[in-house]
């Protein structure tokens, strides 16, 4: 697997080794339709935007992530700047963006970095992620 966004580290980037990555109903269209939505394929892309895996690096600046955490990324990648961001209600950015929709790849990847450390969530115990995640229980391989 490619090894995405392979640069410089910063100080509020966290490396996360992926663990699982789903592959989803937008993901298939892009596929077999080379769009969704309005959203249109126009160069090579990754699919796959819902994910798990595991801190391996943290930068100076990050407090509420460590080394060895369980986390899952949220695939919407928002500006940190408007107001909806700034008053906390991230998911209404008009800037939004997200990983596996163009122009953004996706996360299938060994590991990422990742700055948007704020959207990344910890797993206490690491079974919501990791073995018994949603990625395993639901798959065609194994019951429900």
């Amino acid at each position: 697997m490619p090894v995405h966004n392979q640069r410089w580290f910063g100080d509020n980037e966290v490396r996360v080794r992926m663990k699982a990555v789903g592959v989803c109903g937008s993901d298939v269209h892009y596929v077999k339709h080379l769009q969704c939505g309005d959203f249109i394929v126009k160069e090579p892309m990754v699919i796959g935007h819902e994910c798990a895996g595991i801190v391996e690096e943290s930068g100076k600046d990050v407090e509420h992530l460590v080394v060895g955490d369980c986390v899952a990324l949220e695939p919407g990648i928002s500006c940190h700047h408007c107001d909806e961001c700034k008053e906390d209600s991230y998911n209404l950015c008009s800037n939004m963006r997200f990983f596996a929709t163009p122009p953004c790849n996706c996360l299938l990847a060994q590991q990422v970095h990742n700055s948007n450390c704020d959207l990344l969530f910890v797993s206490k115990d690491g079974t919501g992620i990791i073995g018994q995640s949603t990625f395993h229980r639901h798959s065609s391989n194994s019951p429900a």
